[in-house]
């Protein structure tokens, strides 16, 4: 673990650890190649017996790097470098001077407000959509709270770490992946599509706005009528959410932009409650989700954990797949031919 004032690649001035956990490191660090700015390093830290389950791990980190290298949206975080150092691997990304969706849940322990709840869920459909409409189309796989990232200037979807992308061909995912309570059934027994990114949206969604935490309890696919959690919300506000959590893919909506649609047309409406009740109603008793949906280390179905960030807050999810995070800019990046990521100029492409 590298210390304040510690320098990694004779590049990376570290300020202070951010955030730990199993796979991961994160330090807040000035580059010094770019006049002391403000950047996020990412240690890869997973050490494994069997090379399977570590080859595993090196794979995923690489993926991450490759991936967010080719995006390129206001909503995602921008990868700056990607390098091996002292026989670890390291990234550097945008850091984002905010709070985490699961922070702000846990300090509120109820729900938010439903005008600020709809206007993140915009953004996070917004770039969702520029994920599936990439070629080949991107599913996120771990939309939930704690990768949701909140600052002034917006949100910012993080945590690549089990995104892929989508092969029509293919019958089934390679590794059963994700985060119970929000992943939607068929990312545990088949192929997951674009529409699962959009139950997961909806499911976080839900608890935002109802204050239940679909985490803890024993019935994760049972999603209760918002409005019977929370009087106050909108008929169009909880018809949203229960079209979004549809059990069945071809009863949500199809497209990450048809639900954007709506949730824009709510906004527009304008007559948004910001009225918060306090605890929900209490709901039939349910047991704690069993202990063997947290893995902390890949298994053979995939299951994993791993480290998110909050920027100066961390928060580390021990249900979250690779950890994704960034460090503050405005130019975009390209992959160099070492596999580093070198920053360019041009703008930001939004979908």
């Amino acid at each position: 673990m590298f210390q304040p004032n510690s320098v990694i690649a004779g590049r990376y001035q570290v300020v202070r650890l951010v955030g730990q956990g199993g796979m991961s490191n994160l330090y807040l660090a000035y580059d010094r190649k770019y006049n002391g700015a403000t950047v996020v390093v990412k240690e890869m830290t997973a050490s494994y017996s069997d090379p399977k389950e570590q080859q595993m791990a090196v794979d995923l980190f690489h993926r991450e790097a490759k991936l967010l290298a080719s995006l390129n949206h206001r909503h995602i975080p921008k990868v700056f470098d990607y390098f091996q150092f002292a026989g670890k691997y390291y990234l550097s990304m945008e850091y984002i001077d905010g709070v985490d969706l699961a922070v702000k849940l846990e300090e509120t322990k109820g729900p938010l407000p439903e005008k600020q709840v709809l206007e993140w869920g915009e953004q996070v459909a917004q770039v969702l959509f520029y994920l599936h409409k990439h070629d080949p189309p991107i599913v996120f796989r771990d939309v939930k709270p704690s990768n949701i990232m909140i600052s002034s200037q917006g949100v910012k979807l993080i945590d690549f770490g089990i995104a892929r992308h989508f092969d029509q061909a293919k019958k089934g995912d390679t590794m059963r992946i994700g985060s119970p309570g929000y992943a939607p059934p068929e990312q545990y027994a088949a192929q997951t599509d674009p529409r699962s990114d959009i139950y997961a949206l909806g499911v976080t969604l839900h608890h935002a706005l109802t204050g239940r935490d679909p985490t803890a309890t024993n019935t994760p696919f049972l999603v209760p009528p918002a409005r019977d959690l929370n009087p106050n919300l909108q008929e169009s506000t909880a018809a949203m959410l229960a079209r979004a959590t549809q059990l069945d893919p071809s009863d949500r909506y199809q497209s990450a932009l048809e639900m954007r649609k709506d949730i824009k047309h709510i906004l527009q409406r304008g007559n948004q409650s910001t009225r918060v009740v306090g605890a929900p109603p209490s709901l039939p008793q349910e047991g704690p989700v069993s202990a063997s949906a947290d893995a902390s280390t890949p298994d053979s179905s995939g299951n994993q954990s791993a480290p998110q960030q909050a920027a100066a807050s961390a928060n580390n999810s021990a249900n979250s797949s690779a950890p994704a995070q960034a460090a503050q800019a405005t130019a975009s990046q390209t992959p160099a031919a070492n596999g580093s990521v070198a920053p360019a100029t041009s703008a930001n492409t939004n979908a």
